[in-house]
């Protein structure tokens, strides 16, 4: 049994990459091979132990043009400027013939052109974080995926198939980074974004802890939000105003590169607090962001606002998987994880108490990371994940 999965990086994380890796050279297998060994994401996390169930995976990431564009030049597949990936993405489906097509993207007209041209398939899986995205891919997708119950219920609502999927945590990625010294007090690794109010507590409670704690905080919010960035997102934002106003499709506004993003904005874009901006570090991605969460005496985590009730996100088993103490927001369900694994805080004021006490306790302090680390490295890795990835698609393949 065939999966291809068709997902996108985050275009920072794409020039972080790049510029990280100046003299990767060679063919596409050796920088597939760099790509992955980064761990970002899931990389290829679900390749090996999805293969003990007799699937075949084959990973491909759209926007990574380094790569995309080299397996093109070695399997004779000609492409355009402006359509490589779609070309290419089409030519890759074509040549392994998968079974069930995961596609972790929104764009709806790539895999409408996909299915046409290289289906059918047997199953064609798609994946939502805790936010629902508005995309008409939902209507091309049999079964949906989320980390998120409450996503997982909403999607139900809409009448699509959706099933429950935890994130996990890779134990390789431990020999890769090394044994890493307490560098950092307090750390907060990831995205504040705020256009489609997705991190408005999040940017809340950082900015109130920042001026409490020894807090470092890497985010792309920080390369972001550059005055002549953030005028380029304004005009994005207004150019797509005007194009709908006009009567234009919102398929159509999919299909333009520089629109797509704005088009999926609920409102005009919002800069992050300029004194938050400031205090801020450059974003770190992949085994850096694992070897910054190692070198922590705690790590922060603060789940989006489309998480309400279930703590779900990645930086959960991220931030216990290399062995840090998690100190993270409390949620009605906190299953995942047990008492003394985590520190869960109610409000910014009570996150910097618990924070100070916990730096005071160095003993205590790593008791409960080695107890976060031991659970997740038992209960929430890839290899666990799969067995009920397993489960859920022999399922619907069955039906």
């Amino acid at each position: 049994m065939k999966i291809l999965r068709l997902s996108e990086a985050y275009p920072a994380y794409i020039s972080y990459f790049v510029e990280a890796h100046p003299d990767l050279e060679g063919p596409y297998s050796k920088r597939k091979a760099a790509f992955d060994y980064d761990s970002f994401s899931w990389a290829d996390f679900y390749v090996s132990p999805l293969a003990k169930f007799g699937y075949e995976v084959q990973e491909v990431t759209l926007n990574a043009d380094f790569l995309q564009k080299i397996w093109a030049q070695e399997n004779g597949v000609p492409f355009t400027a402006d359509g490589w990936e779609s070309e290419i993405a089409i030519a890759q489906t074509k040549a392994f013939q998968p079974d069930i097509l995961w596609f972790d993207s929104h764009d709806a007209n790539l895999l409408k052109a996909i299915k046409t041209e290289c289906g059918p398939f047997r199953l064609v899986v798609g994946w939502s974080g805790s936010a629902i995205a508005k995309t008409d891919a939902w209507k091309e997708i049999d079964l949906i995926l989320s980390c998120a119950p409450e996503t997982v219920a909403e999607l139900s609502r809409m009448g699509h198939q959706a099933r429950h999927l935890d994130h996990a945590f890779e134990p390789r990625v431990l020999e890769r980074i090394g044994r890493r010294e307490s560098l950092e007090d307090v750390s907060f690794v990831g995205q504040i974004v705020l256009n489609n109010q997705f991190h408005l507590k999040r940017e809340k409670i950082i900015r109130e802890l920042a001026s409490r704690l020894n807090m470092s905080i890497y985010s792309s919010a920080k390369d972001s939000q550059s005055k002549s960035q953030f005028r380029a997102k304004q005009a994005a934002y207004l150019g797509v105003s005007l194009l709908r106003k006009l009567g234009t499709p919102e398929t159509a506004l999919s299909r333009l590169p520089i629109l797509k993003r704005a088009a999926s904005w609920e409102g005009p874009p919002q800069a992050v607090d300029k004194i938050l901006q400031k205090q801020m570090k450059p974003a770190a991605f992949g085994l850096e962001m694992y070897r910054i969460l190692a070198s922590s005496r705690l790590t922060l985590n603060v789940h989006a606002d489309s998480s309400p009730t279930h703590a779900s996100n990645m930086r959960m088993f991220e931030g216990t998987g290399v062995g840090t103490c998690l100190l993270t927001d409390r949620k009605q369900e906190m299953s995942l994880f047990q008492d003394g694994e985590v520190v869960t805080y109610d409000s910014a004021e009570d996150c910097a108490e618990k924070a100070r006490w916990l730096l005071d306790h160095p003993k205590e302090r790593e008791e409960i990371a080695r107890r976060g680390q031991q659970r997740t490295l038992k209960d929430h890795t890839f290899a666990v994940r799969s067995e009920k990835l397993h489960e859920i698609l022999k399922g619907f393949l069955r039906g």
